[in-house]
């Protein structure tokens, strides 16, 4: 007698979809493997599965039943950017790309050209650093960070003066100029001019003659008073 080999179909599904025409498999017999890969961006394929993100199929197995495979991909991570210090400063910041193994990564800073990272790096103003991740000729999405804490620029002391004499106190008026971090020295300033004139007060002197030709800033940043 002869007999028919029962025939099975092998579907393949890429993201919800059919990627490929069936494949009619007599039974005993293999699939076989699409010629060519999907594709994503950011992400690397990496084999087909039994069921959606399982383990790899081999395709050296005989077919005895209708199978379907999903396709299953690696997302190629984008870069973790950090920089130190991130308070306020006057110097540079070192900048530093968190790595993974077996990726590559490039970066730019501003309005520079894409240069491969090998280790941390130096941004002098303050802008973006952006920067993205490859792995397997697949690239990631970018990364943007901010660097907003660099403050090169000493603040300016545009005046100080005695602005009203209170009951058992005074009031000043203190006016500087500095968009960024200097506004933090000038407090510290304000600060230390209070606590002098305190001082004096206390030992019985009362100061009123302020002035900015009066008011010295030291070697190691501290506020004298002069009269």
């Amino acid at each position: 007698a002869n007999y028919d080999k029962n025939s099975y179909t092998v579907r393949f599904i890429d993201r919800g979809n059919k990627y490929t025409e069936d494949q009619i498999v007599s039974y005993g017999d293999k699939a076989t493997k699409p010629e060519t890969d999907p594709s994503y961006n950011f992400e690397i394929f990496k084999y087909w599965s039994l069921e959606e993100n399982g383990s790899s199929y081999d395709f050296n197995t005989s077919v005895t039943q209708n199978i379907t495979l999903y396709s299953v991909y690696e997302e190629v991570l984008s870069p973790n950017i950090r920089h130190t210090p991130t308070s306020w400063t006057k110097q540079n910041v070192t900048v530093t790309i968190e790595s993974n193994d077996n990726y590559s990564y490039y970066y730019k800073a501003g309005e520079g050209i894409y240069t491969s990272y090998t280790e941390p790096f130096e941004v002098e103003e303050n802008g973006t650093v952006i920067a993205y991740g490859v792995k397997d000729n697949v690239e990631s999405r970018i990364t943007t960070h901010e660097i907003t804490n660099i403050d090169k620029v000493a603040p300016t002391v545009d005046e100080v003066f005695l602005d009203e004499e209170l009951d058992g106190g005074f009031k000043l008026a203190f006016m500087a100029s500095d968009d960024l971090s200097g506004v933090d020295k000038v407090k510290l300033y304000i600060a230390e001019i209070i606590v002098a004139i305190e001082y004096l007060h206390k030992l019985d002197f009362t100061y009123k003659n302020f002035s900015l030709e009066n008011i010295f800033i030291t070697t190691d940043n501290h506020i004298k008073l002069a009269d």
